[in-house]
């Protein structure tokens, strides 16, 4: 799958990362993790502590599929209100999964803090407003609900906003528990790490074929390289391009576009440079950057990949400045200096997929489908963890493939 096209503006701000070898010989381990994005990385975190033999492969570089395009906005609200999901899942499964949401992005500002590299985690406030009047419902009964279960938010009317903000809108969520990071350096000080902690890591090396060996009952991979992994587990953390060799009921692929500005010298306007998005589906959201830039994103396309959705991507740009331009007045002017379009998935119920495959055993993904994807690669590596280790976790079922037939 073509995931990314463009100037990306991760990648061009770390030129040069670390790099590891091309696997080249045949080697055994206990648990093989396809795919050096974020999923990977912080799936890989989580088993480097329970002192498994951990390998990983990647066959790009790390962190230059998905992760590479990701904007990586971390918010415990997801694409699905919560209210929605109480309506579709009860209301326990959908503050559950909020709850979770939540504590990952605690759990993230944890481990960044222990990594030796560098990630640009920021603690953020965020505001949801509503994208046209018929909207402001949708945010009060969000907001009742979140309320009722002791989220941090709070309801702005169109007179709070307008004291915040150089623009008005008819009413919004304000929550103070959000944060933003470098996903691109997030995965590899993640991968760093677990390098230093004896986790073999190998690039450019494509699975290109798994099967079971019957009297061992281990998991056999030839990859790429001509070499043959030998696990007893594994763990695809293989994103979007997962769909190309096995599609997963209830996954929803489609196309998002994203510029980065030049840096701004003068955020006095944005409150807080707090993270912002909208009630509309699809979504615009914007954040700031460590190095001061405007991140904007959206505008979302059927299109997968290929020229129809490629050809769009200057107009797209064009779009998203504009839209930069009206809600923030004071940067008019302000010039775009990265835009890229790329390979974007969801799930026709909200939650991402986590879990052994209901088909293939020992075998476990991890794809943090939706607009919350850095906080979805944390849950799953608490949950494949002890999935993989065979301890119960209660939140299991929630994520679980095969759930969406």
């Amino acid at each position: 799958m073509d995931l990314n096209t463009g100037e990306l503006l991760w990648k061009a701000l770390d030129p040069d990362p670390p790099a590891y070898p091309a696997l080249t010989e045949d080697i055994d381990c206990d648990v093989l993790i396809v795919g050096g994005g974020e999923a990977g990385a912080l799936t890989s975190h989580t088993l480097l502590q329970e002192n498994l033999d951990v390998v990983m492969v990647e066959k790009r570089k790390v962190g230059h599929g998905s992760t590479s395009g990701n904007t990586a906005l971390l918010q415990y609200a997801n694409d699905t209100p919560m209210y929605q999901l109480a309506q579709s899942k009860g209301e326990a499964a959908a503050v559950r999964f909020y709850s979770l949401c939540l504590d990952a992005i605690s759990q993230l500002e944890d481990i960044t803090r222990s990594l030796e590299l560098s990630t640009d985690y920021e603690r953020r406030e965020s505001l949801y407003y509503a994208s046209s009047p018929q909207d402001v419902k949708k945010i009060q009964a969000e907001f009742e609900l979140q309320k009722k279960h002791n989220f941090p938010v709070e309801y702005l009317s169109r007179q709070d906003i307008r004291e915040r903000f150089p623009f008005e809108k008819e009413g919004g969520l304000y929550s103070t528990a959000d944060a933003q990071i470098n996903p691109f350096r997030l995965a590899h000080a993640l991968v760093h790490d677990g390098a230093k902690r004896g986790m073999r890591v190998y690039e450019q090396t494509e699975v290109t074929t798994a099967f079971h060996e019957n009297d061992s009952g281990r998991l056999h991979f030839r990859t790429s390289t001509g070499a043959l992994i030998r696990a007893r587990k594994a763990v695809f953390a293989t994103g979007y391009e997962t769909q190309d060799r096995q599609s997963t009921p209830g996954a929803v692929i489609a196309s998002t576009y994203a510029i980065a500005t030049e840096p701004v010298s003068d955020f006095s306007t944005w409150h807080k440079r707090c993270l912002i998005w909208e009630t509309a589906r699809p979504y615009l959201y914007m954040r700031t950057t460590a190095d001061n830039r405007v991140l904007v994103g959206g505008l979302d396309e059927t299109a997968v990949q290929g020229p129809k959705r490629d050809n769009l991507l200057e107009d797209k740009a064009a779009q998203l400045l504009a839209a930069l331009y009206q809600l923030f007045p004071a940067l008019t002017g302000v010039k775009i200096a990265y835009s890229w379009a790329s390979s974007f998935g969801g799930t026709k119920d909200g939650m991402p997929f986590i879990g052994e495959h209901h088909q293939h055993p020992n075998c476990y993904y991890a794809l943090g489908y939706g607009g919350n994807g850095t906080v979805y690669s944390t849950i799953a590596g608490q949950i494949l963890r002890d999935e993989i280790l065979g301890r119960s976790n209660p939140d299991a079922p929630l994520f679980k493939l095969g759930r969406l037939k």
